[in-house]
């Protein structure tokens, strides 16, 4: 068996100072049941705390570096339920046309309706008390 493919790139977030914790990302992605190559990372993108996308045959997700702990973590959990949904579907695509008539994207009205979204939040509220990430001390 192929053993999965999980890139996890920890840019420290300087400012809050906190950073990825690898081993328990690990198990949260066996815990899932991920199955497909995921990429995981630190990044910046103005006035949204995280992303989920599948680009080049493989699930991406990233949180923003200037996040607050607490919430990094929660964003975490809500893009992996991303990553959890479109596995459900037969291709990438299928998942995102279904996600788009849910209601849009965080780039337009509807987002806070649409049904992939409150699922994800709701998952994300449900977790979030497994911290993914942990304290630069």
């Amino acid at each position: 068996m192929r053993k999965r493919q999980v890139i996890i790139t920890n840019k420290e977030s300087w400012v809050q100072r906190w950073k990825f914790d690898k081993e328990r990302i690990k198990e949260a992605i066996e815990t899932l049941n991920i199955k497909g190559p995921i990429s995981i990372r630190l990044d910046y993108k103005f006035g949204i705390g995280g992303e989920y996308e599948f680009y080049r045959n493989r699930h991406r997700v990233w949180v923003n570096l200037y996040e607050y702990f607490d919430f990094a973590n929660k964003v975490l959990w809500h893009e992996l339920c991303h990553v959890v949904q479109c596995e459900k579907y037969p291709t990438p695509t299928d998942y995102f046309k279904q996600y788009d008539l849910a209601g849009g994207n965080i780039y337009c009205a509807g987002y806070d309706d649409n049904v992939f979204e409150i699922e994800a939040q709701n998952f994300a509220e449900e977790w979030c008390g497994n911290l993914l990430l942990k304290k630069e001390k």
